[in-house]
């Protein structure tokens, strides 16, 4: 990954909750990568049935979901990691 070199290139986001989706992999993972190193929980969303596996290389603490986002049924499971994460999840 290239390392950040903004202007503000300490910030911190330590304690936000960050669903990603398309997470296990590629730009999707490159992102959570980025989010794990400024502190973020992750909840990394994916086709991909090692999503579990790739969150965990980020951390013990993120969590991956498998399954279509598009599906209700996977869409409203992605609210519930928060106990898991002990974290309040904003949606915008």
């Amino acid at each position: 990954m290239i390392p950040y070199r903004g202007a503000d290139a300490d910030f911190s986001l330590k304690g936000k909750t960050a669903i990603i989706t398309g997470g296990a992999a590629g730009i999707g993972f490159a992102t959570a990568e980025f989010f794990a190193e400024k502190g973020v929980n992750l909840v990394l969303a994916d086709l991909n049935e090692n999503a579990d596996a790739a969150a965990k290389k980020l951390g013990a603490r993120n969590i991956g979901l498998s399954g279509n986002v598009c599906d209700a049924r996977t869409a409203a499971g992605l609210s519930k990691p928060e106990r898991k994460l002990s974290a309040r999840l904003t949606f915008w």
